[in-house]
């Protein structure tokens, strides 16, 4: 199984680096920590949920990464104040009157956050106080569940017990892990002796497998479960959702997935679609199941939706969030925000980035790269230090520069992940010849590595036309390489050329498209300029109508509104299957 790099082992740079910084400084050391996160726990009588214990998590991960000694007080000061709030018998949140604590719905999601926030303190600031409030925190909820006379606000029936508990069973192992206390574990098991989940396709959150977050995350413990005790059993339902995902048409082209959070296999793109939470789990699960599984599908899924899915979650400035993010209409921003889960999961999905992009096996002496961003990783491997470090501006173009630095020189495997997008990838060894590396697979290089080696990897990105399913049949996704490009009336003048134009009616050229570096408010990012036919009265007016061009940005663009566009002839050669769904 591939194991992740200690958390401050890689540091990032490049486009990851720069959101990172966004998000850092925009937005978290922006907020008034107290008002925001503290009062609420301290002054109690609010109902709802904070996401507190999120928060912590994600500016713990950020000062470790960072170093920023600004985090690294801000941490300080949310933990110390939040363990000012506990009650001698352990309780911690909001809600004032002891008979409705943890039955008070999101009270329970409150405290597991809480104890999971407070153990990433314990793990990487070794903060005692930290790990014994959340042990007296855990304790109290363990004992409030276990009460038959605590019934927990389900809405009328609205919400299931594993959603108003979501993160619960992860953060009690966690726990186990650090204690060795049994309990915890055994606790945590309860609900994973049942066998099989069938994944709900439907918007009703009473049912927790159609709830996309509440089962992502289950399906996560099962994970952390089978590292404990490496049980086959525990995958099953991991690879019913694969199945689910690319099979089932559950996984959409953004990378991510949820329709009003549930799962749903329309494809359809409009109105409450991509709740950022349920995104920001897809890259979680896929991260597990790339070090589980080691199949590089994963990895693949996981690039997507970083790009696409999550990227866009956040506006380019890192100042505002969203709860969710169509690809088709107006994207609003988390009216909930700073608070509650979805802002405050975007914020720890950004924090964990520096660790989905190397892995480590030491038993067969392999480093990983799983994701091409510029960065610089530590990595002691059978005795030997080493530096793996990448130039490039990858997705802006697929060129990838990787330079191997061991403190002695040392045999082991560097693998690479060669996307199932890119069908012509090689590479060369210190300037020598190339070699083909074959797509949708960790390609492995194998040699005694020296100081100074350098890897020069390259992915060309060509323009691909992907076709639509279900919902967005007869269409298609304009692609290069990772990255899906939009329609943002911002960017194009057609829309006030013509009146009534409407970009669901417009069918783009395939044969004519190449790319360009945006202007206006995309500095720096790649642009498509797109042959396009607007919409006309005419009965088959492709050759009649004179074309216009229409310029297509990155995804992630605030202003995009549409992604899918139709085309003239839904035969062409230039139209391809989504390789993350024809994969498998």
């Amino acid at each position: 199984m591939l194991q992740r790099l200690p958390v401050r082992a890689v540091s990032l740079s490049g486009e990851f680096g720069r959101r990172i910084d966004a998000i850092i400084n925009q937005n978290i050391l922006a907020l008034n920590l107290d008002e925001v996160f503290l009062a609420p726990f301290r002054d109690r009588g609010d109902k709802g949920y904070i996401g507190f214990g999120k928060f912590i998590d994600a500016v713990c991960h950020l000062a470790a990464t960072t170093n920023d000694p600004r985090l690294v007080e801000l941490k300080r000061r949310a933990v110390d104040g939040l363990i000012a709030t506990q009650e001698p018998d352990g309780y911690i949140g909001i809600i004032k009157e002891p008979a409705q604590r943890v039955q008070s719905l999101w009270d329970l999601h409150e405290g597991a956050y809480l104890i999971w926030g407070l153990l990433s303190d314990y793990i990487l600031y070794e903060n005692a106080a930290a790990l014994d409030t959340a042990t007296r925190l855990a304790d109290f909820l363990i004992d409030q569940i276990s009460d038959p006379s605590v019934v927990i606000d389900s809405r009328d029936g609205l919400l299931g017990f594993e959603i108003a508990a979501l993160g619960l069973d992860r953060a009690l192992i966690r726990l186990f892990k650090l204690t060795g206390d049994e309990k915890y574990l055994d606790f945590a098991k309860r609900s994973y002796e049942t066998g099989a989940r069938e994944i709900a396709v439907q918007h009703d959150l009473r049912d927790c497998n159609g709830h996309a977050y509440t089962f992502l995350s289950n399906r996560l413990a099962e994970l952390d479960l089978f590292e404990l005790s490496h049980d086959a059993r525990l995958l099953s339902n991991s690879y019913s959702l694969i199945e689910f995902l690319t099979k089932q048409d559950g996984l959409l082209v953004t990378g991510s997935c949820s329709l009003w959070e549930s799962f749903h296999n329309t494809q359809v793109g409009v109105g409450n679609v991509s709740e950022t939470c349920a995104g920001t789990y897809v890259a979680r699960f896929m991260d597990a199941m790339v070090r589980i599984a080691g199949d590089s599908l994963y990895g693949d899924i996981l690039e997507r939706d970083i790009y696409n899915a999550l990227f866009a979650a956040t506006t380019p400035d890192g100042r505002f969030s969203r709860y969710h993010t169509p690809f088709e209409g107006e994207r609003c921003l988390d009216p909930h925000a700073p608070r509650f889960c979805c802002a405050n999961n975007n914020k720890r999905f950004l924090a964990d980035l520096s660790s989905w992009i190397y892995y480590l096996d030491p038993d067969e002496k392999t480093v990983v790269v799983n994701l091409y961003s510029a960065s610089r990783a530590k990595i002691e491997l059978d005795g030997v230090s080493l530096v793996v470090e990448q130039d490039t501006a990858y997705p802006r173009n697929g060129d990838v520069r990787i330079k191997v630095d061991p403190s002695t020189e040392v045999e082991f495997t560097l693998k690479l992940r060669i996307p199932r997008w890119c069908k012509s990838a090689s590479f060369s060894i210190n300037g020598g010849a190339a070699t083909e590396a074959a797509s949708g697979a960790f390609h492995a290089i194998k040699r005694v590595w020296k100081t100074g080696d350098t890897i020069e990897l390259r992915l060309p990105m060509a323009i691909r036309f992907v076709r639509g399913r279900r919902a967005q049949f007869g269409r298609v996704a304009v692609m290069r390489g990772p990255v899906i490009y939009t329609y943002n009336p911002e960017q194009n003048t057609i829309a006030e050329q013509l009146p009534n134009f409407d970009i669901r009616a417009a069918a783009i050229n395939p044969d004519e498209a190449e790319m360009q570096i945006a202007s206006r408010d995309l500095s720096g990012a790649t642009a498509c300029n797109i042959a396009a036919w607007p919409p006309s009265p005419i009965i088959n007016p492709y050759p009649q109508v004179p074309q216009t061009t229409l310029t297509l940005t990155e995804y992630p663009d605030p202003g995009g509104r549409a992604i899918y566009f139709l085309v003239p002839n839904l035969s062409s050669s230039a139209l391809v299957d989504d390789e993350l769904i024809s994969a498998r």
